[in-house]
C-alpha cells in the first residue's frame, strides 16, 4: 500500500513572505555590507513509500540557489552529494536527479523580527552582528503591501536588554525606518542566557494581535542554544499552529542546533537557512525575494532521489541529511533537510 505523507512546499509560503523584497520598498537607507555571498535554501519536501519494495521510499526536495551576483543557480543532479547527518538512522542514497521549475508566490504579510541577543552569539556564534545585518537587509526592502514588528530576547542577570523578552516596537507598522537605530544598538547589548522557546512562545501566542495582514511570519535570527527555557519545542510549534504563525528560521553557522531549528519551520510552514555569515543572508532575502513574485515566481531545482532505510519512520525515525551543492569556481552551498 502507497503511505503519502502529506506534502508541505515551502515555496509559496516563503516566497510569499520575502516577496516584499521584489515590491516597491519603503523608503529609508541602511548600512548592509556590500558583500553578499552565495545562499541556498530547502523550500519544502514530501517522502512516498515505494509499493512492493520493503524500506524503499521515493523523497522529492524542493531547492533554490543564487550565486554571490544573485543569480539563480541552475542545480544539476552531478554535482550533488547526499550526506547523511544522523548515523542512529543508517539510510542508502541512489543517484539523485534534478529537474528545474518555477514556484509562485504572494504578498500581504505580518513580520515580526525575533532576535536572539544572548552571550552566545557575541562570544562565538555570530561574533559580527550577521543576524543584525540580515534583518535590516530584509527591513530595508519590505514592500507597501506588508508591516512589521521587532522583539528581542535574553535571560538570566548577564543580559543587556531591558526584559527577557524585550518588545521594541511591539505594534506592527509600515513605518520601519524607526528600527535601524534600534538594530544598531542591539550590536552592543549582548549578554545572558538563550531562552529563545520561551521567546517565541510569547512571541506566537501574543505577538500578533495588532496584525493586520493575511499571513503571519515570525522570523527568528538565532543559534538556538536553549538553555533557560520552560517551553518545549512541541509547545512553541502548537502555539504556531494555532495562531496561524509560520517560523522561518536563520541559523548562524558555529554551533548552531540546527536540527531543531530546521523541524520548526517545517513544522510551521516556514522555512529554514544555515548561513556561515550576513552575505549569505542577505543573498538570501535579497535575491532570492527579488525572484518571488505572484506574477511570476522564483526558480527552483526539484530533486527526487530513492532511498532505503530500515529504520525510517519507525518509532518516530526521521532522515536528517545536508544536500551539498558543488560549485566549480566557488564555495559548494550546504542547505540541511528533515525528512519525515
Amino acid at each position: 500500500m502507497l503511505l503519502v505523507r502529506r506534502m508541505r512546499f515551502w515555496a509559496p509560503v516563503l516566497g510569499s513572505l520575502l516577496l516584499a523584497l521584489g515590491c516597491s520598498s519603503i523608503d529609508q537607507q541602511q548600512d548592509v555590507p556590500p558583500t553578499v555571498a552565495a545562499s541556498g535554501a530547502n523550500l519544502g519536501a514530501k517522502v512516498d513509500a515505494v509499493p512492493d519494495a520493503a524500506d524503499t521510499f521515493d523523497a522529492e526536495i524542493q531547492l533554490a540557489a543564487f550565486d554571490e551576483q544573485g543569480r539563480p543557480i541552475e542545480i544539476e543532479s552531478s554535482r550533488i552529494s547526499l550526506r547523511n547527518a544522523d548515523d542512529t538512522v543508517p539510510v542508502s542514497f541512489s543517484t539523485p536527479s534534478c529537474k528545474p521549475g518555477n514556484k509562485p508566490g504572494k504578498d500581504s504579510w505580518s513580520v515580526l523580527f525575533l532576535m536572539d541577543q544572548t552571550g552566545s552569539m557575541q562570544s562565538r556564534n555570530d561574533p559580527e552582528d550577521a543576524r543584525i545585518d540580515a534583518s535590516k537587509a530584509l527591513l530595508g526592502k519590505l514592500g507597501s503591501s506588508n508591516e512589521a514588528a521587532l522583539w528581542a530576547f535574553a535571560s538570566g542577570a548577564n543580559r543587556r536588554i531591558p526584559s527577557e523578552v524585550h518588545r521594541y516596537f511591539p505594534t506592527f507598522t509600515r513605518e520601519v525606518a524607526p528600527f535601524f537605530p534600534v538594530l544598531d544598538e542591539l550590536k552592543s547589548l549582548e549578554g545572558g542566557a538563550t531562552n529563545f522557546f520561551n521567546a517565541a512562545y510569547e512571541a506566537a501566542t501574543e505577538g500578533f494581535g495588532s496584525a493586520t495582514k493575511a499571513n503571519r511570519a515570525l522570523v527568528a535570527f538565532t543559534d538556538c542554544e536553549d538553555n533557560s527555557s520552560s517551553r518545549t519545542d512541541e509547545e512553541l510549534i502548537a502555539a504556531a499552529k494555532l495562531n496561524k504563525v509560520q517560523v522561518f528560521t536563520v541559523g548562524l553557522m558555529g554551533q548552531t542546533n540546527v536540527r531543531r531549528l530546521v523541524n520548526l519551520a517545517y513544522e510551521t510552514e516556514g522555512a529554514h537557512l544555515q548561513a556561515e555569515h550576513a552575505g549569505a543572508v542577505i543573498s538570501y532575502f535579497q535575491n532570492l525575494g527579488q525572484m518571488f513574485s505572484s506574477a511570476g515566481g522564483v526558480r527552483v531545482t526539484t530533486l527526487n532521489v530513492r532511498f532505503t532505510s530500515t529504520y525510517f519512520r519507525r518509532n518516530g525515525a526521521q532522515i536528517y541529511l545536508w544536500v551539498v551543492v558543488d560549485r566549480p569556481g566557488g564555495k559548494p552551498i550546504s542547505v540541511p533537510v528533515i525528512l519525515k
